[in-house]
This record gives structure tokens, sequence and C-alpha cells, in this order.
């Protein structure tokens, strides 16, 4: 595709967010996806971050005061900031941790997802967790980040773009090489299998629950 070009994409539910869908993007259980896409420039991966114009105001949720966000994109590992630390039950990458979280985009500056925006935390699959209709696979970066960490922490993970969405990015709001910044409440965590939600004719409770990466399913994480 070269600058100037515009293209309609049809990406299947199978490419896209899955059964579980993402309903803090409004989009259904095994919705197919269609974007129409003009290209306008090219660029390299961010050189600097744009500073954040500000993120909504929640319940519980931490402000611009309480977390840095880079001036530069990280690159390499990810970078673990812990704002309060917890006295839990240690995240392995088997877990199943419950959080809460906010994800911002270095290139724009702009928050793309939060738990506390919606109300309510939710359980995601790290790594070598296998994930289910209730708890969410995440991006490299979360697994990197949240292991070793312990229930009731705050922390901040700073994530290269080639262990959150890389040179695809996840359109329209984290761009291609865009490095993300997390800031993850620990709310609980279990190494035991989610039971998927009871089919009825009501959502079963958690059921609903939008995935991470923001995302997430490949979360946000």
């Amino acid at each position: 595709m070269k600058v100037g070009a515009r293209r309609q994409l049809l990406i299947p539910a199978a490419e896209a967010y899955g059964e579980t869908g993402d309903e803090g993007l409004g989009i259904g259980k095994d919705a197919d996806l269609e974007f129409v896409v003009d290209l306008i420039s090219l660029t390299d991966a961010p050189t600097a971050c744009n500073p954040s114009p500000g993120i909504p105001e929640a319940e519980g949720k931490p402000t611009l005061a309480d977390f840095t966000l880079p001036a530069t994109p990280t690159e390499g590992d990810v970078k673990v900031t812990v704002l309060e630390e917890g006295d839990g039950a240690e995240v392995t990458t088997k877990s199943y941790p419950t959080v809460d979280y906010l994800g911002i985009a270095c290139s724009n500056g702009q928050q793309f997802d939060s738990s506390w925006d919606r109300g309510e935390p939710i359980q995601v699959a790290l790594a070598d967790a296998e994930p289910s209709a209730t708890a969410f696979s995440v991006i490299q970066g979360w697994t990197d980040g949240l292991a070793g960490q312990k229930v009731g922490s705050l922390v901040q993970l700073d994530i290269p773009s080639e262990k959150g969405y890389g040179e695809q990015g996840n359109p329209p709001a984290i761009g291609p090489n865009d490095p993300l910044t997390f800031v993850v409440r620990i709310v609980d965590t279990t190494e035991e299998a989610p039971a998927d939600p009871t089919t009825s004719t009501v959502p079963a409770e958690g059921e609903a629950t939008p995935d991470a990466e923001t995302t997430t399913t490949e979360a946000a994480g």
C-alpha cells in the first residue's frame, strides 16, 4: 500500500476480537470488522512521546499526577515502575490476575482504554495461562511486567512496541510501532482457570467484560 491509497479491509472475527469481542469498543462476539483506511503518510517508530492532554476521571483511577509518562519511546525490555507496593499473593506467568488498568499511546498521548472508566476490573490470562471466554489473552508486555508483582500493587508498565502491537498496531487507537504505557492495579490473582460463563437467556456475571489490549483478544496486554 502506498501513500495516498485507500483500501477497504474486511477482517473476519477469528483474526480480530474472536469469541469475546470488546464491549468497550462496541464490538460484539464473533463480529467481523470492516475498515476503510487512507494511508496519509509513513513514519518510523516515534522518536518522542506526545504529552497527554489529560485523561477522564473515574472512581479509584490514578490521575496524571500519580505517574510520569515517558518523554521518549520505551525500547528493549518492559520498564516496570512500582507506584504502590501490595502485600498479597505474587503473580506468575501462569496466573489469571484480576486488574484495573488504563492505557496511553506514546504517539499521541491519548488514553485508548480504561477499565476504571467502565466501572469494573477484568480478568486476564498471562502467557502461560490458557485464555477463556472470561479471561483474556494479553500482549507480551503485560506478562513481562506483571509477573513477580503482588496483589494490591499499582504498577506502571512502559512497553516497547515489539512487546505490544508491533508493526501492525491496533487501529485506530494504537499506531504502528507505537510504544504503550499502562497503569495497572492488581486486584486479585489465581492460577486456577476460570469457568466459562453458563449459557442462559441473560449474560452471566462477567460474560460481557471486554478484554484488555486494550485490548486484548489480545489486550491490551
